[in-house]
Order: structure tokens, then C-alpha cells, then sequence
């Protein structure tokens, strides 16, 4: 029997933090939960051991009521990478959404700030990818403006950093 082929996505995010901050959206629940989620839906975090083999619980609500996603996380290196398994994420009625979806987050630091790579497989089909990119994207702008909240970093001075590391890659 040849084995079933399944989707994946992948995403690259400069955010004007260092590595080990950045690091700390991602493993703290009180800050995802302030920015890990899509537009139109909210995050509680019931369970969250930040730790290799710690599980997690998360609660994404909707219009159309509560997603739950339950799994763990396969390795966890402070400041340099994540690999979450999602056993399980179910619909609002209960119904399996995916099943064995695995997320590696890698974080780099580049000048003035930190690359976030994400590369997300196990999604059943093309639609599924690009609701799940097009979730990433939205959750990296709240986060993207939660820091810049947080930091007091204005507009201007974020796109002036923004241009000279653009401008460093080139050299």
C-alpha cells in the first residue's frame, strides 16, 4: 500500500526581538493566548507544560464555538527551535479536524531582530494549508503588534530597523 501524502506549509516572520524574548511568546500561555489565534477567534490555554513530552490543551473559540487541540511537544531547545505533535484537533461538534500535525518553529537571530521559520505538515489537503497559513499570518500580526506594543517601539522606528536589516541581507 503506498502511504497517504498529506500537505505542508511554510512561513518565514522577521520580528524586530531578540531570539530568547521572541522565544518567550511561543512557551508562556499567558502571551500566546494574547496573540495565537486567527482573526474573529480567541485562545485559552487550559494545560501548557513547556517542556519536552509537556502537554498541551489549547481552546480556540469562534462564531461557530470551541476548537480543541491536544498534543506535545517533541523538542524544546530555549531560544532556538519547538517542535509541536497536535495529536488532535477537533471541530466544534467534536468531529476530528486533523490528526498528526506537527509544527517546527525555528527561531534565528538576524541583525536587529529574530527570523521565525515555521514549517507545519500533516495537513490533509490544499485548503487546509492555506486556512493554516492564512492563520499563521494573521496570528504573526497580532504578535507582530503586541510587541511593538510592549516594547514602545513606534511605526517608523520598526520600519527604519525593518529597512537596514533588509538592507544588511544584502551585503
Amino acid at each position: 500500500m503506498g502511504e497517504k501524502m498529506s500537505e505542508q506549509i511554510q512561513l518565514t516572520k522577521f520580528f524586530l526581538i531578540d531570539r530568547e524574548t521572541l522565544f518567550n511568546y511561543f512557551v508562556r500561555a499567558d502571551l500566546l493566548e494574547k496573540w495565537a489565534a486567527p482573526e474573529g477567534m480567541t485562545l485559552r490555554i487550559p494545560q501548557f507544560e513547556a517542556k519536552i513530552g509537556g502537554r498541551y490543551r489549547y481552546e480556540h473559540t469562534g462564531q461557530d464555538g470551541v476548537y480543541i487541540c491536544t498534543g506535545h511537544f517533541r523538542e524544546f531547545d530555549p531560544g532556538r527551535k519547538l517542535v509541536q505533535w497536535d495529536e488532535l484537533i477537533s471541530k466544534p461538534n467534536g468531529e476530528p479536524l486533523y490528526k498528526s500535525l506537527e509544527s517546527s518553529i525555528e527561531f534565528n537571530s538576524k541583525l536587529g531582530g529574530t527570523e521565525v521559520k515555521i514549517n507545519q505538515r500533516g495537513l490533509p489537503d490544499e485548503k487546509s494549508a492555506k486556512e493554516c497559513e492564512m492563520g499563521w499570518s494573521q496570528s504573526f500580526d497580532k504578535l507582530d503588534e503586541l510587541i511593538r506594543v510592549e516594547t514602545g517601539l513606534s511605526s517608523s522606528k520598526k520600519e527604519e530597523l525593518r529597512r537596514m536589516g533588509d538592507q544588511s541581507t544584502l551585503l
